[in-house]
């Protein structure tokens, strides 16, 4: 490494595919193609526009470090959606949102009230 090179100038790049594997194959899912990742009791899950789930080694923590900020949105602990699965928004008890999702998801999703204002401002880009 010469003086004028520094980590601070790598270009980072956000993942842009994810490769699951599905019984005895593997399948490439490509990020434009994923609504929301989600987390249930410790596993998380890629679910697609086609409504397909996919399981992942990656924790939630982890997946939201390697996508792109202005697509995708960490909304509470277990959700982690892209600004295209948002089909309806109202408001809900303690100043929060609950979202229904396209696909849909099996329980209700609500908007974190930490997060809310950040949400907000996602929303308005």
């Amino acid at each position: 490494m010469t003086i004028n090179d520094s980590p601070s100038q790598t270009s980072f790049r956000y993942k842009e595919r994810y490769l699951v594997k599905t019984g005895n194959h593997l399948m490439v899912i490509r990020m434009k193609e994923i609504v929301y990742f989600y987390t249930d009791e410790g596993y998380t899950h890629i679910v697609t526009d086609g409504n397909k789930k996919y399981l992942i080694d990656d924790a939630l923590d982890t997946v939201q470090k390697m996508v792109d900020p202005d697509e995708f949105f960490r909304i509470n602990r277990a959700m982690l959606i892209s600004l295209n699965s948002i089909e309806k928004m109202e408001t809900y008890f303690n100043s929060r949102y609950s979202l229904t999702l396209q696909p849909g998801f099996h329980e209700q999703v609500i908007v974190s009230r930490e997060r809310v204002r950040e949400f907000k401002e996602w929303i308005e880009k």
